[in-house]
């Protein structure tokens, strides 16, 4: 029986990416043996990724702020591992004309279903969603690699669901919303980060589930002072115009999504984790 959270960090790990980054999209889908996507910095304000005609896939869009996921399949019918993971998350860069308060919003909705394991097999079977949002000062050191542990956010929220080894139909919906405040100086560069993930391992169980977040995660800036404007680095997050550079983190790593730093994450996480 394998450990989920080192096979879905495994699953969702990506190549190594450019030394420096001033903004980025990552979709990536995996189902059994295959797999899609990857990181893009400072190029593409929008990427998705999809295999298995569409059984798993991830789309992200900095021009809307949006993440779309979708994981669905029957265990014994995926080639190789029967396990499948998706995840979608963007980085960017945000300069404020005038000082005021700012908040930052990432809400999500979508469903889960789930099939309830056999009676008599003991491997563990698992469903596992992570969403974070994080806003940095820029420069602070947070880095696509690591923001979703690293010290010092300004804001900082995250949900993460699991459901383990289901004896009942699982078939839940949610509607939730990660956010938090903060003050931003005129002329202020603050870097945020989204990401949203999901992953199933079924470890042998001939059951099925879906996991359809289609319906989006939507990234928003709302501010107190209706004066106040902002741009961005990729020049068109959620309508925003190209900003000048800013000072940023010397080294962006290679690409993990939530997965990566779930252990710590789940230590970090500003409200509980739900659990069924």
């Amino acid at each position: 029986m394998r450990t989920f959270l080192v096979a879905a960090a495994a699953a969702l790990s990506l190549a190594p990416a450019a030394a420096h980054a001033d903004y980025f999209v990552t979709a990536v889908a995996n189902l059994g043996s295959a797999s899609d996507g990857g990181y893009s910095p400072n190029g593409p304000t929008s990427k998705s990724a999809s295999v298995a005609g569409g059984d798993a896939q991830a789309q992200v869009d900095l021009s809307t702020g949006q993440a779309k996921t979708y994981l669905s399949f029957y265990g014994p019918d995926v080639a190789g591992p029967d396990f499948g993971s998706t995840g979608a998350v963007f980085g960017d860069t945000v300069t404020f004309s005038g000082a005021t308060n700012a908040g930052f919003k990432f809400d999500f909705d979508g469903s889960i279903y789930s099939d309830p394991i056999e009676e008599g097999n003991l491997s563990n079977y698992q469903i596992l969603l992570v969403a974070n949002l994080r806003v940095f000062q820029a420069g602070s050191g947070a880095t696509a690699s690591n923001f979703a542990s690293y010290g010092g956010a300004l804001v900082s929220d995250s949900f993460v669901l699991e459901i383990r080894n289901p004896t009942e139909i699982v078939d839940l919906f949610l509607d939730e919303s990660l956010f938090g405040n903060t003050a931003v100086t005129s002329g202020g560069s603050y870097d945020i980060f989204a990401s949203f993930s999901t992953a199933i391992a079924m470890n042998g169980h001939p059951v099925f589930a879906t996991l359809d977040f289609l319906n989006t995660a939507t990234f928003g800036i709302q501010l107190d002072d209706p004066g106040v404007t902002y741009s961005s680095r990729s020049g068109v997050l959620v309508g925003s115009t190209p900003s000048a550079a800013v000072p940023e983190p010397s080294t962006w790593a290679f690409m993990i999504l939530g997965f990566g730093g779930a252990g710590a994450l789940l230590r970090r996480r500003a409200r509980p984790a739900v659990s069924i």
